[in-house]
C-alpha cells in the first residue's frame, strides 16, 4: 500500500462543522497525541461533534501514545 502525503495538521473545524484531525507520518508520542486532544477539548467545548480523525499517513505511535486517547 502506498504512503498517503499528508503533512501533521493541528486539529481544526471544517466548513462543514467537523472537528478533523490529520497526522503526518512522524512517530505520534504521547505528549503530541496530548496535545491534539487538549486542541480538540479547546473546540468542542460547546458540545460534542462529529469528528473526521484521518491518520492515513501516520507511520507509528508509542504504545503509551494510546492511552490519553482511551481516556478521553
Amino acid at each position: 500500500m502506498a504512503g498517503y502525503p499528508t503533512d501533521y495538521r493541528s486539529p481544526w473545524i471544517d466548513d462543514n462543522g467537523f472537528l478533523c484531525v490529520r497526522t503526518g507520518s512522524e512517530r505520534r508520542t504521547r505528549e503530541a497525541l496530548e496535545r491534539d486532544l487538549d486542541i480538540a477539548t479547546a473546540l468542542t467545548a460547546e458540545g460534542n461533534l462529529k469528528t473526521i480523525w484521518d491518520a492515513r499517513a501516520a507511520g507509528s505511535f508509542d504504545v503509551d501514545a494510546w492511552v490519553p486517547l482511551i481516556r478521553r
